[in-house]
């Protein structure tokens, strides 16, 4: 990292480095639920199938792979690709900063 970087880094990146084990930024650390609500199965669906015409209909996925999405096994599954994201976020930042 370059000298002056961390001014460019927010505050509440700042109070909690990358390798924190409490990476939520301070920001959302005091914000409320009070307008939440807590969904059913039903209501999940419903939110989850609102984004056919996103990744289907607009942005060409595969149908298949778009209900794959409705299981937590599609989730647990990236989890195998944060070191690669990582290393590439890595590389894009060293190359923004050069």
């Amino acid at each position: 990292m370059k000298p002056g970087m961390l001014n460019a880094v927010p505050p509440s990146v700042k109070a909690n480095p990358p390798d924190s084990p409490h990476k939520m930024p301070t920001k959302l650390a005091n914000v409320t639920t009070a307008a939440t609500m807590e969904l059913t199965e039903r209501d999940r669906n419903r939110i989850f199938n609102l984004g056919y015409y996103t990744w289907v209909e607009q942005q060409g996925t595969p149908f298949e792979l778009f209900e794959a999405r409705r299981h937590q096994s599609f989730w647990r599954g990236l989890r195998r690709l944060l070191p690669v994201w990582d290393d590439m976020i890595r590389e894009f930042n060293e190359r923004a900063s050069a």
